[in-house]
């Protein structure tokens, strides 16, 4: 039996030489400098998920302090939920049946608080899906549903369909029609951040009535709504809502997070009473872990507090609004500059390509970084880049804008490689010199990408700088 002084050594060696290996390709990851919230402190951020601007904002602000000064507990919440329910996550979830229409029940609760999205996707796929059941995933979905359906997953099969297509799902629910004998669970994100598109959930649902349920199957839609929550829908309550789809009975299921526009930390999953009655009892990353502390849930309270008296709503029509003045200003510009006619394709070239994997290439401003892409992304010989445009404060459109396209403009040597801008939220006063980007390397896609250097599918076209319209 080795040493503990060798073992040390080996496993040192074969750490460092991963990590070694990952820094040769120029995907080795770190953290980001240090950097505070407030908005004079650092140059603007184009990379944050704090769409309405609310982890800044001098009304929530008050607000949380002024909760917890009345709050008879704040710290911990003394364990798992199964070995103690604070009144706190108890009252917080029974409002949030209220705020989004959920139906009242004897049968049991239907909304249930994770500690984040990542813990609530991996807790529903892991353990709902049955054995005999398949699961269907957009192509670009979380890699938390991935992690979710290699994590004890018993569902028969597990297949992929191109991103956001109608025609494709319909396709793969019919491929797998003879083998099928037990639930169909499509997995989609209503907004997916890295490429700016939305899920057709209306669609979606006409498809698994027509394919499975009128057909005696059994199919369900479970949506992701991470970054539509807080932005879309009648006072934030997300795309489901929009698109009228609440209480409808092939939306199985539908996650909320509170850790992008909400400001706070957290997730909640909305579905049924006997779904969340089995999550409470086989869902892992729920009954082994301490549960969310009190000052986080009525930090959560308080957002809600804006959700429903309409201050969010407000901003999120400021956010769409500079959303959409932002892409057309780029747009025109990139035009003007001759890059090519739609935002989201900017040309890179191959040379320019090679620099940003060595992390040396800026754009023109001194304090814009361009982070070099994610393993994935140069093994899909596929750059994908995130701008999102936050904070609803007064903005000056065009000098964001333009610092973008000239950044852009100094890149379009050749049309091989695509970046795709993907924008959302709103607004900051932009100084030319006070502007950086990232290439979104969280939150990793996985499953196949089909077509997407040549085809130039419908699903691609950029949906979110058009204040969401369908």
């Amino acid at each position: 039996m080795p040493s503990s002084s060798t073992t040390s050594s080996t496993l040192t060696l074969a750490l460092q030489r991963t990590l070694d290996s990952r820094a040769r390709r120029k995907i080795l990851r770190s953290l980001p400098s240090p950097s505070s919230p407030a908005p004079t402190s650092h140059p603007i951020d184009f990379t944050s998920n704090d769409y309405l601007s609310l982890t800044t904002s001098p009304t929530l602000h008050t607000h949380v302090l002024r909760t917890l000064q009345h709050s008879p507990h704040i710290l911990g919440s003394g364990g798992s939920r199964l070995l103690v329910n604070p009144h706190t996550h108890d009252s917080f979830e029974r409002r949030v049946e209220r705020v989004f229409n959920v139906s009242p029940t004897t049968e049991g609760r239907s909304v249930i608080l994770f500690n984040s999205g990542y813990d609530a996707n991996v807790s529903f796929f892991s353990t709902v899906p049955q054995p005999g059941d398949t699961v269907v995933y957009d192509e670009l979905i979380h890699a938390s549903v991935h992690d979710g359906m290699r994590a004890g997953c018993r569902a028969e099969r597990r297949v992929s369909f191109g991103h956001n297509d109608v025609e494709d799902l319909r396709g793969v629910l019919r491929r797998q029609q003879e083998g099928m004998g037990g639930t169909v669970f499509v997995a989609v994100e209503s907004l997916y951040s890295m490429d700016g598109t939305f899920a057709p959930l209306r669609e979606f649902v006409d498809v698994l009535e027509e394919e499975m349920v009128s057909r005696g199957g059994d199919g369900y839609l479970v949506v992701d709504e991470a970054h539509a929550t807080g932005v879309y829908g009648p006072k934030g309550r997300g795309r489901v809502a929009l698109e009228g789809l609440e209480g409808h009975p092939r939306v199985l299921a539908r996650l909320c997070t509170f850790g992008k526009a909400l400001g706070g930390s957290g997730a909640l999953l909305i579905s049924t009473p006997l779904i969340t009655k089995y999550l409470l009892n086989y869902a892992r990353p729920l009954v082994y872990t301490t549960a969310l502390s009190n000052m986080v849930v009525i930090a959560a309270g308080c957002s809600f507090d804006l959700l429903e008296d309409g201050t969010a709503e407000e901003l999120a029509k400021k956010v769409l609004s500079t959303s959409k003045s932002f892409t057309h200003t780029l747009r025109r510009r990139l035009r003007g500059e001759g890059v090519g006619r739609d935002i989201i394709r900017v040309g890179v070239g191959v040379g320019v390509r090679r620099r940003l994997r060595e992390g040396t290439t800026q754009l023109r401003s001194d304090h814009t970084d361009l982070d070099a892409p994610t393993e994935r992304e140069w093994r899909n010989v596929f750059t994908r880049t995130r701008l999102v445009v936050s904070s609803p404060q007064q903005v000056q459109h065009s000098r964001a804008s333009d610092n973008v396209a000239d950044g852009a403009q100094g890149r379009r040597q050749s049309q091989g490689v695509f970046t795709r801008w993907s924008h959302e939220g709103t607004s900051r006063k932009v100084n030319r010199r006070d502007c950086r980007m990232g290439s979104g390397q969280g939150g990793t896609r996985r499953g196949r990408r089909r077509n997407t250097q040549s085809k130039g599918r419908r699903a691609y076209k950029y949906e979110h700088g058009r204040l969401g319209q369908k």
